[in-house]
């Protein structure tokens, strides 16, 4: 079992002078390497409520209360007093009894701890594997925060274009690399299925479309990796029926009973072997990607324009209302001014 130490030597105040950062020192006497990090209140709180949570029932250990009236950015002493408990409650779960509350990812991802940080040494290649899995785990939790959510996306594009990249160099590594986009896709869209409630109709519209891109892009890239499977089907029968070379004379024969599905061969691809028939894949793909992105400028765009025209019409509307009441208000006195007159008459 890994030996983890942890102290809260100091503590120190935020750059915007709004709360109190408490310098968390891990140490590893396994490894005997020491990492730093800043942790707030509100972190400590979150911590305890997940893990609370997860086992349904209450941490046996003391936790400082929030307070009204004073804070620990402004006092000193209360800093100080929570720097106190809140090191004594993560030595607590790290020396507790029930070795439930550190083996738990919370708790782990809370340290910045590895896999198997608490359980027997693995191998290496158990090790490995078990990274591999907490990685692609990690993000099966629903991404809630707004923020975070556009953060993953980019993330996530980024991930989906090393995966198209690949998949004429390593078959193995652009399916990996599709696998944790297709995680993260749910990820996605599971947390921003809990965002409606906070989000406006234009917002909750653009991430869906952001949404609908990263599935798009998913399905150009399993048709690329389809169609560079088949590729190398047809290179190594061909290989092998014909020997370890093939003369260019035969070439023509070699591409003759090429068989690529259900449509007919072009002019356009009859003559190309399987490396130029996959870059003119690519090329098309390619094409089609840079014409969606104007078209999605233009509707970018138009939508800009529906909506200034929408808060325009809102603003005409406001004014119409206004008009409106100020005509009733007038109707009002005059009908009052001649009630008075017909006094006088």
């Amino acid at each position: 079992m890994s030996e983890i130490t942890v102290t809260i030597p100091e503590v120190s105040l935020s750059s915007d002078a709004s709360f109190i950062n408490y310098h968390v020192q891990i140490h590893s006497t396994q490894t005997g390497k020491s990492t730093l990090i800043l942790k707030r209140y509100t972190d400590f709180e979150l911590l305890r409520q997940e893990l609370e949570t997860f086992y349904s029932e209450k941490i046996p250990l003391e936790f400082p209360g929030k307070t009204y009236f004073w804070t620990s950015s402004t006092d000193e002493y209360l800093a100080e007093e929570r720097r106190l408990v809140f090191e004594r409650f993560l030595q607590g779960l790290l020396k507790s009894k029930d070795s439930k509350w550190r083996k738990t990812l919370i708790f782990r991802e809370f340290l910045n701890l590895p896999p198997g940080t608490f359980t027997n040494t693995p191998t290496n290649s158990t090790q490995e594997k078990m990274k591999q899995v907490w990685d692609l785990t990690k993000t099966k939790e629903p991404i809630t925060d707004l923020n975070q959510w556009i953060s993953v996306v980019k993330e996530t594009k980024n991930i989906l274009n090393e995966s198209k990249s690949m998949v004429g160099k390593s078959h193995s590594e652009s399916k990996k690399k599709l696998v944790i986009g297709n995680s993260r896709i749910e990820c996605l869209s599971l947390g921003l299925a809990q965002q409606k409630i906070r989000l406006t109709g234009h917002e909750m519209q653009r991430r869906e479309d952001l949404l609908d891109s990263l599935k798009r892009e998913v399905t150009i890239i399993q048709q690329l990796q389809s169609s560079s499977s088949s590729s190398s089907s047809v290179t190594d029968g061909s290989q092998t029926q014909m020997g370890m070379s093939r003369p260019d004379n035969g070439k023509s024969q070699l591409f003759k009973g090429r068989v690529l599905g259900a449509p007919q061969e072009t002019s356009r691809t009859l003559n190309l072997d399987d490396q130029q028939l996959l870059q003119l894949q690519r090329n098309d793909f390619k094409k089609q990607d840079e014409e969606l992105q104007q078209l999605g400028k233009v509707i970018a765009r138009q939508k800009e324009l529906g909506i200034a025209i929408n808060e325009e019409l809102k603003l005409q509307n406001e004014l119409l209302d206004e008009l409106d009441g100020e005509v009733d208000r007038t109707n009002s006195k005059l009908h009052y001014a001649s009630k008075r007159a017909e006094k006088f008459t």
